[in-house]
């Protein structure tokens, strides 16, 4: 997704509640005045929808320098709202550089490691991220793209909750919240992990009857609830 000028992205709550991975970065007005410039990450970052800043300081080598905001108060952000900072492996980027990715790993911030690739020859760019990665003395265990489909899923929510709030609709959670949600009528109480929402008009009509991903539903108020098998 692309950071506005003013710190909106350029999609809809609406399609965002669709995705299961937001990466949100920086592609226009490089030059404002550093403060401007923090509160438009921050805006970034506070949006309930943003779960990565991808190439976080906008810079090419030898082309752009890399973009002037407060990078103490951006981290802090991603802290409070659970929002990965990227390592982008790109040889023209390196971004984040190994000092920032130090101060994410000192503040808990996790990283994702990507090759920002456009064609399937860049994707063995990633060992460059890797080494950028190890420059800032950052670990498996530092780095949510280590992990699991699942577990990745999840940690990408960061534990907040992604809710929506259309007209005449319930709020539904968002996939990586964790729930104990009790059904009305029957008195069952669903124990959730990772879940994710979609409306559907019937629950024989919901899509994951076809996914072997999920193995269980719950049904309330024109919400479907899916948890995952075991």
């Amino acid at each position: 997704m692309d950071i506005l000028k003013g710190g909106a992205l350029d999609y809809s709550d609406e399609l965002l509640a669709q995705l299961d991975v937001v990466v949100c970065s920086i592609h226009s007005y490089f030059n404002l005045e550093r403060e401007a410039m923090t509160e438009r990450m921050l805006a970034a970052i506070e949006n309930p929808y943003a779960q990565i800043i991808g190439h976080p300081t906008g810079r090419v080598l030898l082309r752009r320098e890399a973009i002037d905001y407060d990078m103490e108060k951006v981290l802090a952000a991603c802290g409070k709202h659970g929002v990965a900072m990227e390592c982008n492996s790109y040889p023209d980027r390196l971004d984040l550089k190994d000092v920032y990715l130090r101060m994410c790993k000192e503040r808990g911030v996790k990283v994702v490691i990507s090759t920002d690739a456009h064609n399937a020859g860049n994707l063995s760019l990633i060992r460059y991220g890797v080494r950028m990665a190890r420059r800032g003395w950052l670990e498996k265990r530092d780095v949510i793209n280590t992990l699991g489909v699942g577990s990745f899923w999840g940690r990408c929510g960061g534990g907040r909750e992604r809710r929506r709030d259309r007209k005449g609709k319930k709020k539904g959670l968002r996939r990586g919240h964790r729930v104990h949600r009790e059904e009305k009528g029957d008195g069952e109480i669903h124990r959730t992990k990772y879940v994710r929402w979609k409306s559907v008009p019937r629950p024989d009509e919901a899509y994951g009857a076809q996914n072997p991903r999920f193995a269980e539903y719950a049904w309330n108020e024109g919400v479907l609830w899916e948890r995952r098998g075991g």
